[in-house]
């Protein structure tokens, strides 16, 4: 039995040997203690009861029967290493033998001579505490590079987390903050304690192996609680019933196990041990004990054994407070009427409270029946909650080379319909790309997985052979029986061929061919007057030293380019009655360049009223190189030319242009919104409008294009509109990437989890509250020509950025959000450097 560990699932420290237990066994990624303390947690394991049934005192088990007294009727030797129940409980429960042991690395030794001595069946329980830490383990965590997850402070009941007999029951407290340098102390001791544990496994996992006595051994690993870390504030007492001191690490191996390695999702306390343990020696069971043996688990991972587990608390102000963990939610009742729910799909980290509010009212009742049941209960998973809605449909929209350039972003664009989109959804301010170049961030947008992972770092490079068994957003809609549709441009390019859908084109083919034949003439006419022009536009990448090469008037009318094509095909697929949901993904082309559009987008943008972007005047001064180029030879700016070499009016217009652009494409956008609007599909339909990465108009010494580390061509936008959104049009400013995109969309569907694990994290949370806070910083790379990806952090506030070359930045984004000046050099900030350094250096 552990002390104090978190589950493995949540883990980021490198566990090896644990790693190795889990491959011979079954990992439970639910299972939740009886009781948030260590000694009633343990009591209740060993003795199968909840502690309301032994009066919260432990002393009584003296007359149950407990585990090591029903092995020892089956004729096994029973022995105690180290402490389990603590203090005078300790000789309450009768052993064969006790050895001491001083920390893990004790109990593991003596459990280890245990075995080799034993000369009969064998029921061995350790209890694994490690009160003071080696410093050698510390030392690999130090507690400043500890970056805990943001806490969000919410009015709790007062008798939740309140010490001592309150002067009157009912009424909520608001916590206090833990301070940050707490937070960091716990976050580096409970990562050192495991980190000892898997290490102090290796000896006794090589005896096993060594010995073959895995052929008639089983081997369980189970934690009895976790204390807080500051999750919820400073808290007065440590026994809460949330999610983060219930749920604790599980791993049962046993000869015959089916499927060893798999891990199982479904819901398992921790006093099910007690009924396992006795079915798997084949030992009488026993009756009167509260949990239920989990050799279904152990036989189908896949399988459910509990609709809902049950903890409780005991407090002085009334007896005992209760809560039910079901897959989804998390109810909690004290006797002085207070309430607590929590949904986990929305809200793993029990923020909102939701049992007052009126939507959630069915979900209570159910849960309370469940609450009033005692026990756990064979049968359905989850309780029904409200009634179940039709199917999600989901249309995903991704613009090429889109940057936050946009009215709904604050900038002087005409994009109607993007704003309206924004305004019925969430706009996300500060999302980012992984890779500035297409096929490497719409292959991280389409798998949840960063470049680090799935190894796509250019346009040339095929994809799928990249991505091993990882199911792409397409496939994993289409598995769940998902119509599919992809028209335009969605993965790269040629790379789109590899992907499966009921639908695939480029767009504007039929729409070509089945246009009036005077327009065609008067297309080819065009095309004909300059077929270099014609080509440029097509071109995929080009330098220029002439800022009006980057974009053409096309003479024609919208229905003319490519993009109004897909957009139209989309409109009519949108029209189509099908009796299957949607998966439907438009690509459109622009604004990559060159930046084409019909001559009335351009009339919008007179050149008076186009202003240049504001940065100081020698910003490229201090800018490395290789920052601006492919090696450490590039000089900053385009082709070597600073931003001065082009006349102002000639930078106006090619802003003028690109605005332009972006207003074609906003148009091409309103009309698939128009056909949501006309057949009322809102309600049943998710929304999403991204840029696969952003584009430079001359910042930082006069880049025109992409792929570098910098804002411009970094942030992009991202739009979700949903049924699940609250106070639409309010945006969310915490740290998002396009990773986060697949799991979310995962989520709202309603879809199994795919193969991989998924480096993005759900959106949903911030879908229902703007508010949630982001990530604590949001990854990018670029890849080099002389070593390495160049790598680059976003935090709130700073953008750290570290070169193969040995170059660094440090830009301070605060209040002014563009990288004016480079302070890596200044030493009034090696400080946060330093600090920015640690954070990134902690991502592969």
């Amino acid at each position: 039995m552990a002390g104090g560990l978190v589950p493995l699932s949540t883990s980021d420290v490198a566990t090896p040997q644990l790693e190795r237990l889990a491959a011979r066994g079954r990992r439970f990624d639910q299972a939740f203690s009886a009781y948030p303390s260590a000694t009633f947690a343990r009591a209740a394991i060993l003795s199968g009861k909840r502690p309301s049934a032994w009066g919260f005192q432990p002393r009584r088990l003296a007359d149950s029967t407990t585990l090591p007294a029903a092995f020892a009727r089956g004729g096994y030797e029973t022995v105690r290493v180290g402490s389990l129940l603590g203090g005078a409980e300790e000789g309450v429960v009768p052993w064969s033998a006790v050895r001491p042991a001083a920390g893990i690395e004790a109990a593991m030794q003596q459990v280890e001579q245990a075995l080799a001595r034993s000369t009969r069946p064998l029921f061995l329980v350790a209890g694994l505490d490690q009160p003071t830490l080696p410093a050698p383990v510390l030392t690999r965590f130090p507690v400043e590079a500890q970056r805990p997850e943001p806490a969000v402070l919410a009015a709790r009941p007062r008798v939740a987390i309140a010490a001592g007999m309150l002067a009157r029951p009912g009424g909520v407290t608001q916590p206090v903050p833990r301070p940050e340098g707490q937070r960091k102390q716990l976050l580096a001791e409970g990562r050192a304690r495991l980190a000892l544990l898997d290490a102090s496994l290796k000896s006794l996992l090589d005896h096993l192996d060594n010995t073959e006595r895995w052929r008639r051994t089983v081997v369980v690993l189970v934690g009895d609680w976790v204390a807080s870390a500051g999750e919820h504030g400073l808290l007065e007492r440590a026994d809460t019933l949330f999610d983060a001191t219930l749920r604790v690490p599980l791993l049962v191996a046993a000869p015959g196990l089916a499927r060893p390695g798999a891990a199982t999702s479904s819901l398992a306390e921790a006093l099910d041990l007690f009924p396992t343990l006795l079915a798997l020696a084949g030992l009488p069971a026993q009756t009167g004990v509260a949990g239920a043996s989990l050799r279904p688990l152990l036989e189908d991972p896949g399988r459910t054994l509990h609709r809902s587990v049950l903890s409780e608390a005991k407090r002085e102000v009334a007896p005992l407070g209760r809560s039910v963990r079901t897959a989804r939610y998390r109810y909690t009742e004290w006797p002085d009427g207070s309430q607590e729910l929590y949904d986990h799909g929305s809200d793993p980290g029990e923020w909102r409270n939701l049992a007052l509010e009126p939507g959630h009212r069915a979900v209570v009742v159910e849960l309370q029946a469940q609450l009033k049941e005692g026990v756990s209960a064979a049968g359905p998973a989850t309780p029904r909650g409200p009634a179940p809605r039709p199917r999600r449909n989901v249309l995903l929209i991704v613009s090429d080379d889109m940057s936050v350039r946009l009215g709904a972003y604050g900038y002087p664009v005409l994009t109607p319909n993007i704003d309206r989109l924004a305004r019925r959804g969430r706009r996300f301010e500060y999302a980012y790309a992984p890779v500035s170049v297409c096929s490497p961030s719409r292959t991280s947008l389409l798998t949840g997985l960063g470049p680090e992972r799935h190894g796509v770092w250019s346009n040339s490079q095929p994809v799928r052979e990249r991505l091993g068994g990882a199911v792409p957003l397409n496939e994993a809609f289409s598995a769940s029986g998902y119509y599919t549709a992809r028209v335009g441009k969605v993965f790269h390019q040629r790379w789109d061929e590899q992907f499966a859908w009921d639908l695939a084109v480029q767009g504007g083919e039929e729409e070509a061919a089945t246009a009036p034949e005077s327009r065609r003439d008067a297309r080819r006419a065009r095309r004909a007057e300059g077929r270099e022009r014609a080509r440029l536009e097509e071109q995929d990448e080009f330098e220029a030293d002439d800022l009006s090469k980057l974009w053409f008037v096309d003479p024609g009318g919208d229905e003319e380019q490519p993009d109004a094509a897909r957009a139209a095909r989309v409109a009519r697929l949108l029209e189509e009655p099908r009796g299957r949901p949607f998966f439907i993904a438009l690509g459109l082309a622009k604004p990559h360049l060159r930046w084409v559009f019909p001559k009335r987008y351009l009339d919008l943008y007179p050149l008076d009223r186009i202003a240049l972007t504001a940065e100081p005047a020698d910003d490229a001064r201090d800018i490395p190189a290789i920052a601006v180029g492919r090696s450490e030879r590039n000089p900053p700016g385009l082709l070597g030319i600073p931003v001065t070499a082009f006349p102002e009016d000639a930078r106006r217009r090619a802003i003028a242009a690109h605005n332009a652009c972006v207003s074609f494409v906003d148009a091409q956008v309103g009309r698939v919104l128009d056909v949501l609007d006309r057949r009322g599909l809102w309600e049943a339909t998710t929304v999403v409008l991204l840029g696969d990465h952003g584009f430079h108009l001359g910042e930082h010494g006069g880049i025109w294009g992409k792929d570098t580390l910098f804002e411009e061509s970094l942030r992009v936008p991202l739009i979700v509109a949903s049924p699940e959104v609250a106070q639409p049009g309010v945006p969310a400013r915490g740290l998002v990437e396009l990773v986060d995109v697949f799991p979310t969309l995962i989520e709202l569907a309603g879809l199994p989890d795919p193969p991989q694990r998924l480096d993005g994290r759900s959106l949903v949370p911030m879908l229902k509250d703007p508010s949630y806070p982001g990530r604590s910083a949001a990854y990018s790379w670029r890849r080099t020509a002389v070593g390495p990806a160049g790598r680059s952090i976003r935090t709130d506030r700073y953008r750290y950025t570290e070169w193969p070359d040995g170059s660094v930045e440090l830009y301070d984004l605060h209040g002014v959000g563009i990288e004016g000046q480079n302070l890596a050099g200044v030493a009034a900030h090696a400080t946060t450097r330093d600090r920015l350094r640690a954070l990134l250096r902690e991502k592969p």
